[in-house]
């Protein structure tokens, strides 16, 4: 029995390897998705629990975890396509940029379960307010003024 742990132990090591080959030109990439990934998880685990009083979903964590790979994918094909054609520059710009993007969602993301989470905590919802642009709405508002889409929605509605 324990002959079977080992090479299990041993295909996991094989697999770890293999990923992490394919994802050395994107590493940096990969580290704060995965680091965005798991604040992002632990504070959505706390707001179900604390404050919506739901049970670890199971299918929710597959759900998120299967988004996280698909970050990762599309990254990665980028990044492949880009070098493929020598576009060393281009394909490390564009791993950082899309990088931004989801790290940025995740972030958005992990505010607001904060916010419900901490809900005395002004800076939270300032930082959210600021990341979605919310603000822009709240600095209008005070001067009287809406954005121009909310113009063409009420001349519609």
């Amino acid at each position: 029995m324990a002959n079977i742990w080992d090479k299990l132990e041993e295909l996991i090591k094989i697999i770890w390897l293999i990923l992490i080959s394919i994802f050395t030109p994107i590493k940096v990439a990969v580290i704060v998705l995965m680091l965005f990934f798991t604040v992002n998880f632990f504070i959505g685990f706390q707001n179900d629990r604390l404050v919506h009083g739901k049970e670890f979903s199971l299918n929710k964590a597959i759900k998120g975890t299967m988004l996280l790979g698909l970050f990762f994918i599309l990254i990665f094909i980028a990044n492949l396509a880009l070098s493929s054609f020598n576009e060393m520059k281009l394909a490390e710009d564009a791993s950082k940029f899309l990088s931004c993007i989801f790290c940025y969602s995740y972030l958005v993301n992990i505010l607001r379960n904060s916010i419900e989470v901490f809900p005395e905590s002004k800076i939270l919802r300032l930082l959210y307010s600021l990341l979605t642009v919310q603000i822009l709405d709240i600095f209008l508002s005070r001067f009287g003024l809406k954005r121009p889409d909310d113009y063409e929605t009420e001349e519609k509605g």
